[in-house]
C-alpha cells in the first residue's frame, strides 16, 4: 500500500526534457507542502477556536485542488497542475479574507505567497497576472469594508492567527529557498558548460587544423556549420571560390549569405530539410542549385551529418558540396525526354500502343482503351487476336508484313472491332523499336470512324442545305464582302428579276438592289456587330425598276474559308398592299358602321359591347358612353333571356344568324319587336359578334292585318270557287249539247261536198273544185274544233298534263291558215329552227 501511495505521489519523468522533469518535481513538492500546511492550519483552528471550527470549511477546497494537481501531474499536464494548485490557493485565500475580517484578515498575507509560487512554477507573466488580481481583490475588500458589506472584526483567536502566519511564512521560506537553490544550480550548470565549451573549442581548434589540411585538398567543398541557423558558418573550404566564384570569407561573414545563393525554387525545400535533420539528428543528402558570381546556376549535392556529444547534444554540422551540374543536366535531359515521351504517349488524344510479338500489348494509353471500350486489364499482356482487335485478318497480315519488311508503317487504313462488337475505321502508323533486346512495335491509331460518319453526315447535310437553298420558296443568297454574290436560288432570281449569270460575282450595289443605301449600310453594321439579323423590313428594287418590300434575315457563316453573309428575303409586297387594303377596308367598314341607317353594335363575350352606331342610339335611346363595356342583357335590352340564349346557340351552331325575331326594351321601357342578324368577326384575336337589328313592330302589325284580310279573302274565294264550279258544270253540259247538235250539220256538209266532187268533178270548173275542197277542209276543221271544245270542257275534272309543243309545226299551221288572206301577194316567210315549249 505504501509503495502504491509513494508511486502515486512521485512526480512524472519526461525523457529528453530535463526542464519539464525539474518543474514537475517542484510542483509535486509544493503540492505536498501546501497540503500539509493546510492540514496544520485546520488542526490548530479546531483546537484553539472550537466555537469557530465551522470556518475550517474555507480551507477544505485546497485539499481538492491538491488532489486535482496530483492527477494532472500523473497525466504530464504540468502547466494545468501548477495552475490548479496556485489558482486553488488564491481562491481559498480570497474566500477566507471575505468572511474573516476583510483586509485585516491573515489570509491577505497569503497573496504574496501566491505570487511567489506562480512566478516559480508558472512563469513571470502568470505571476504578474496573479499579482494584479490580488491587488484588485484587496481593493475590493477595502471598499467592501468601507461600505459595511464586510465586517472588519477578526473572527480568529491569536493561536489561529499565529497558525495562519506560520503557514504563510513556511511556504514563503521554502519558496525563497527553492528559488535560491535553482539560481545556484543554474549558475553551476552555466559554469560547467562554459568550462566544457572551452575544452571542446580547444579540441576543435586542434582538430580543425588537421581537418583543414585534409579537406582543402579534396575535389569537393567541405563546410562546418552550427546547428543554429541564425549563427554564422564555422568553416567553408577554399574550393567554394572555384565552384561559385565566391571567396570563403564572404560565405562566413553572414549567417544568411549562403541562403541568397540558393535558387528561389529550392530554398524552402532546403530550409525544411535542414530543420528536419537537425531536429531528428539524421544525416542528409540534398540536391539543389546555387548561383555563381557570373549568374550561372550550379547543381550541387549537399551531404551533411549532424555530430553530437556523448549526451546527444548537437555540436555542429559537417558536410560537403559536390558539383553535379553535368550529371543533373544529363539526367534532366533524359528525364525531360522520358517525361515528354510518357506525357505524349499517355495524354495523346490519339490512341497509342506498344506491342511485343511474345508478350502482346506492353503498354497502351487511355485514348486506346477508350477507342476500344476496354479496361487496361483486358488489353495488357494479350495479343490482338485474343480480343479480335483486327476485324480483318488480311489487313493485319498486310500491316505486319510491311512493318517487318520496312521497319515502319505509315497511314495504314484498317478496320478494328470494339468491345461492343461495333466495327470502327482507323488510320495507324507504327515503327519498330528495341525493348529489353526484343523488337517491338510502337504505334498510334487515328480513329476515323467519327470523321467518316461526320464526312457522310456533312455530305448529306450539304446536300440537304443545297436542296433547301435551291428549292426554297424564300429567296436566299450567299454573298462575300470581297467577291460579291457567290450563290443565289431560283426564288431570289424570281423576286429580283436577275438571273444567276447576271448576279454571281456582282455586288448588290452593282445591280442597285437596295434603294435606301444608308439604311442598308446600317443593317450591315448591325450584322457585323451581332452576327445575325432577323425579320427586318427593307425596300428592294427589281430589275424592271419596281420597288418591293421584303422581310430580310441574315447570318454570318463560314463559306469557302471566308466570312460570308447568308441572307433570306421574303417578299411581302403583296402582303403590305393587302394590309393597306385591309386598313382602307377597315376604315370604310368603320364609316359604314357608324353611318349605317341600320342599328348595329359589336359585342364581345368577355368585354361586353365594344361599339355602337348612331342608328343604335336613336333606336334604343341609349348613348354610347352609358352602354359601352356592358353586356346587352345587363343594360336590359333583352326582354326574354331565352330568346338571347337561343340566338347564341344558333350563332355557335351555324356561324351566323339572320332574320331572328326577338323582343327588345328601349331605354324608356317600351318593348318593341326586332329582326336580328349576327355575324362572327375577330377583333384582337377574340371572336366577337357583329349584330344589326331593325324595329319591325310596325311591319308585324301590318302583317297581322294582312293575315286577317287573307282569312276573309280565303272565305270569299271558297264561295266564289263553289259558284264557279257550278257554272263550269253548266258550261260543260251546254258544251256537250252544242257539240252534239253541231255534229249532224257538219256531217251533212262534209258528205254532200264529197259527193259533188266525186260525181261532178268533170263538170265543174277548177275554181269550183277548189271551193268545194275548201268547204270540205273547213268542215273537218270545224269537227276538230267541236272535239277540242268538248275536251276542253272536261279539263276541269282531269289533272293538268304537261307535254312539249313543237313551235315550228304550230307556226306552219298558222301560216297555212292565213293563205287565203295573202291572196296573190308575194310574201317571203323565213322560219328558223325554234325550240319546243311546254
Amino acid at each position: 500500500m505504501l509503495t502504491r501511495i509513494k508511486t502515486f505521489l512521485a512526480p512524472p519523468h519526461f525523457e529528453n526534457d530535463e526542464n519539464n522533469t525539474r518543474l514537475a518535481v517542484l510542483i509535486n513538492f509544493f503540492v505536498r507542502v501546501i497540503f500539509l500546511c493546510s492540514l496544520f492550519f485546520s488542526l490548530v483552528w479546531i483546537i484553539t477556536s472550537p466555537e469557530l471550527a465551522v470556518r475550517v470549511i474555507f480551507a477544505t477546497p485546497i485539499f481538492l485542488f491538491s488532489v486535482i494537481a496530483f492527477i494532472l501531474l500523473k497525466r504530464k499536464r504540468i502547466y494545468a497542475a501548477g495552475m490548479s494548485i496556485v489558482g486553488g490557493l488564491w481562491i481559498v485565500l480570497v474566500v477566507s479574507a471575505w468572511f474573516s475580517g476583510g483586509i485585516h484578515a491573515p489570509a491577505t498575507s497569503g497573496f504574496t505567497v501566491v505570487v511567489l509560487l506562480a512566478a516559480l512554477v508558472l512563469g513571470r507573466k502568470t505571476a504578474v497576472g496573479f499579482a494584479g488580481l490580488s491587488i484588485l481583490t484587496s481593493l475590493g475588500l477595502v471598499l467592501g469594508e468601507s461600505q459595511g458589506i464586510i465586517s472588519g472584526h477578526q473572527f480568529s483567536t491569536p493561536f489561529a492567527i499565529w497558525a495562519s502566519y506560520t503557514s504563510y511564512l513556511v511556504v514563503a521560506a521554502i519558496l525563497l529557498h527553492m528559488a535560491t537553490h535553482n539560481i545556484q544550480e543554474a549558475l553551476a550548470r552555466a559554469q560547467q558548460e562554459i568550462e566544457e565549451r572551452k575544452r571542446t573549442e580547444a579540441a576543435l581548434r586542434e582538430a580543425e587544423l588537421r581537418y583543414r589540411t585534409l579537406v582543402e585538398h579534396l575535389p569537393v567543398v567541405t563546410y562546418r556549420d552550427t546547428p543554429n541557423l541564425e549563427a554564422t558558418p564555422l568553416y567553408i573550404s577554399p574550393q567554394i571560390e572555384k565552384l561559385l566564384g565566391v571567396p570563403p570569407h564572404a560565405w562566413l561573414d553572414s549567417p544568411t549569405f549562403w541562403q541568397t545563393l540558393v535558387h528561389p525554387d529550392d530554398l524552402s525545400r532546403v530550409m525544411k530539410n535542414i530543420q528536419t535533420y537537425i531536429v531528428g539528428g539524421q544525416s542528409s543528402s540534398l540536391e539543389y542549385r546555387l548561383k555563381r558570381q557570373d549568374g550561372q546556376w550550379v547543381w550541387v549535392r549537399d551531404e551533411a551529418n549532424l555530430l553530437k556529444d556523448e549526451d546527444g547534444i548537437p555540436l555542429f554540422v559537417q558536410g560537403t558540396l559536390s558539383d553535379i551540374t553535368e550529371q543533373k543536366t544529363t539526367e534532366q535531359a533524359l528525364r525531360a525526354s522520358q517525361d515528354k515521351f510518357n506525357k505524349a504517349f499517355e495524354f495523346s488524344p490519339y490512341p497509342m500502343y506498344i506491342s511485343s510479338p511474345t508478350r502482346g500489348f506492353i503498354e497502351v494509353n487511355e485514348s486506346f482503351l477508350k477507342m476500344l471500350g476496354r479496361s487496361r486489364n483486358e488489353v495488357l499482356g494479350k495479343h490482338a487476336l485474343e480480343f479480335t482487335f483486327w476485324a480483318s485478318p488480311e489487313e493485319q497480315n498486310q500491316a505486319l508484313t510491311t512493318l517487318l519488311r520496312d521497319g515502319w508503317l505509315r497511314d495504314f487504313e484498317f478496320h478494328f472491332r470494339k468491345k461492343s462488337g461495333e466495327i470502327g475505321i482507323g488510320l495507324t502508323s507504327a515503327a519498330a523499336l528495341s525493348i529489353d533486346e526484343e523488337i517491338c512495335a510502337l504505334g498510334s491509331v487515328f480513329d476515323l470512324t467519327q470523321r467518316k460518319k461526320a464526312e457522310e453526315a456533312l455530305r448529306i447535310s450539304e446536300d440537304k442545305f443545297q436542296k433547301a437553298f435551291q428549292f426554297s420558296p424564300i429567296a436566299m443568297a450567299i454573298s462575300s464582302p470581297t467577291r460579291g454574290y457567290l450563290d443565289i436560288n431560283d426564288a431570289f432570281a424570281k423576286i429580283t428579276g436577275y438571273s444567276r449569270a447576271e448576279t454571281l460575282g456582282r455586288f448588290s450595289a452593282d445591280i442597285q438592289l437596295w434603294p435606301d443605301q444608308a439604311y442598308y449600310q446600317k443593317i450591315i453594321k448591325t450584322i457585323e456587330k451581332t452576327g445575325f439579323m432577323r425579320d427586318i423590313e427593307i425596300e428592294f428594287r427589281r430589275k424592271n425598276g419596281e420597288i418591293g418590300i421584303t422581310l430580310a434575315s441574315a447570318v454570318i457563316i463560314d463559306f469557302e474559308q471566308e466570312r460570308c453573309l447568308l441572307a433570306s428575303l421574303y417578299d411581302i409586297t403583296d402582303r403590305k398592299q393587302n394590309e393597306e387594303a385591309l386598313r382602307t377596308s377597315e376604315d370604310k367598314f368603320q364609316k359604314a358602321f357608324l353611318s349605317s341607317p341600320v342599328s348595329m353594335m359589336i359585342n364581345s363575350p368577355t368585354r361586353g359591347i365594344l361599339n355602337v352606331n348612331q342608328a343604335f342610339e336613336e333606336l334604343t335611346g341609349f348613348q354610347r358612353a352609358e352602354i359601352l363595356g356592358k353586356h346587352a342583357h345587363e343594360a336590359g335590352l333583352w326582354v326574354n333571356l331565352e330568346e338571347r340564349q337561343t340566338s347564341i346557340n344558333l350563332v355557335r351552331q351555324y356561324g351566323a344568324l339572320h332574320d331572328f325575331e326577338f323582343h327588345f326594351r328601349k331605354k324608356d321601357g317600351r318593348i318593341r319587336v326586332g329582326s336580328l342578324a349576327v355575324d362572327l368577326i375577330e377583333i384582337d384575336g377574340e371572336e366577337c359578334y357583329l349584330a344589326s337589328f331593325q324595329d319591325i313592330t310596325t311591319r308585324k302589325e301590318v302583317e297581322e292585318t294582312l293575315r286577317n284580310m287573307n282569312t276573309e279573302l280565303e272565305a270569299r274565294v271558297q264561295n266564289r270557287t263553289a259558284q264557279l264550279e257550278a257554272a263550269n258544270r253548266e258550261l260543260e253540259s251546254f258544251s256537250y249539247s252544242i257539240s252534239h247538235d253541231l255534229r249532224a250539220p257538219l256531217r251533212a256538209i262534209n258528205g254532200f261536198s264529197r259527193l259533188i266532187l266525186e260525181e261532178y268533178t268533170q263538170h265543174l270548173p277548177p275554181e269550183a273544185q277548189r271551193l268545194q275542197n275548201l268547204v270540205q277542209e273547213n268542215a273537218l276543221k270545224m269537227a276538230r274544233l267541236i272535239d277540242d271544245l268538248l275536251a276542253f270542257s272536261r279539263l276541269g275534272r282531269s289533272p293538268l298534263q304537261m307535254r312539249p309543243l313543237p313551235l315550228e309545226n304550230l307556226v306552219n299551221e298558222v301560216w297555212q291558215d292565213l293563205a287565203h288572206e295573202r291572196g296573190t301577194r308575194q310574201i317571203v316567210f323565213l322560219l328558223r329552227p325554234l325550240p319546243p315549249v311546254l
